[in-house]
């Protein structure tokens, strides 16, 4: 056998080393790839957490003082307040968290609107004063104030709270919305020209609307509203019936679809003493099979649904200037 001359160029330090780099960069270039794009995703997850995070922390509220002269503030403390002027948008801010002129946080508060005027000039949306489940136990004394220009002139998630004496007028939606609250009187209110709702109930427990006359004088309660003067829904998302509600004393005519409606689901209601008439969807209407566990009586009207259990038309002068 001829053995072929060996060539010392064949294993020279040179060759060696370009080849041990291919072997070695064939088998670790996949690997360095994959780590470079784990470290690219994991610090890009961590960008779009720490964006996330941010974006729903909670601002912090604005508190208000006793004196209440502009929008933007949130009754962080029980105690009493008062509105030293009109208020509204433009010539305020708006709380980020509901977007509402007033929000009312804490329980047991008094707030008094010395008759001044709640106004949305800019957008028709948010809320006029919003208070929250947290504040049970309050007390909103209107003195003739008006809120308008609102998607909820006041929309109202506590228990037990009062609103007396004030006009919620031209909201988007409804003058006054009360939400899964419990033992809430709305009292002595005017609701005009209110995009839906003059007053509408969605879950609501034990609570009444009444007094809803001639405010101001000469121009009557409920009225002019889209959908419904009074609504009570039945049910409100997660399940809550609304039941055990009371209205009675109000004038409501002339609204641009119903009278006074009780929703399918409503339970255990009273509707008496009120003068509901010349409403294009019908006066008084409940849609409970035989009005259910409800009860109509001593109202005056023109058309209600169903005849069997809505009651008789009785004379009363509800509607009538003070």
């Amino acid at each position: 056998m001829t053995r072929q001359p060996f060539s010392g160029s064949q294993c020279s330090s040179g060759n060696l080393r370009s080849s041990f780099f291919v072997q070695y960069f064939r088998y670790i270039a996949p690997i360095a790839v994959a780590l470079l794009c784990i470290v690219l995703v994991g610090s890009f997850a961590r960008s779009s957490v720490a964006e996330t995070d941010a974006s729903h922390k909670k601002a912090k509220p604005t508190p208000c003082s006793p004196s209440i002269s502009k929008c933007g503030c949130t009754i962080t403390t029980t105690g009493f307040y008062q509105l030293t002027k009109n208020i509204g948008q433009p010539g305020g801010t708006l709380n980020e968290t509901d977007q509402s002129c007033i929000a009312v946080n804490a329980p047991g508060v008094g707030l008094y609107l010395a008759g001044m005027t709640i106004t949305n000039s800019l957008t028709s949306g948010g809320i006029g004063i919003h208070v929250n489940s947290s504040a049970a136990n309050s007390f909103i004394e209107g003195a003739g104030a008006t809120l308008s220009g609102w998607n909820y002139g006041i929309e109202d998630n506590a228990n037990n709270l009062i609103l007396t004496n004030m006009s919620a007028d031209n909201n988007a939606t409804a003058g006054f919305l009360v939400q899964r609250a419990s033992g809430v009187a709305i009292a002595n209110f005017g609701a005009h020209g209110n995009g839906q709702y003059g007053v509408l109930l969605t879950g609501a427990v034990r609570s009444q609307v009444s007094g809803g006359a001639v405010n101001p004088p000469g121009n009557p309660g409920i009225q002019n509203n889209g959908v419904a003067g009074i609504l009570v829904e039945g049910i409100s998302k997660p399940f809550l019936a609304s039941t055990g509600n009371r209205i009675f004393g109000n004038c409501v005519t002339g609204n641009l679809g119903s009278g006074i409606v009780l929703d399918e689901g409503v339970l255990n209601s009273r509707v008496s003493g009120n003068e509901v008439t010349g409403n294009t969807g019908g006066d008084l209407t409940d849609l409970n099979n035989n009005c259910g566990s409800n009860l109509w009586f001593g109202n005056s009207f023109g058309v209600g649904n169903p005849v069997t259990c809505i009651g008789q038309n009785v004379v009363t002068s509800v509607c009538t200037d003070s």
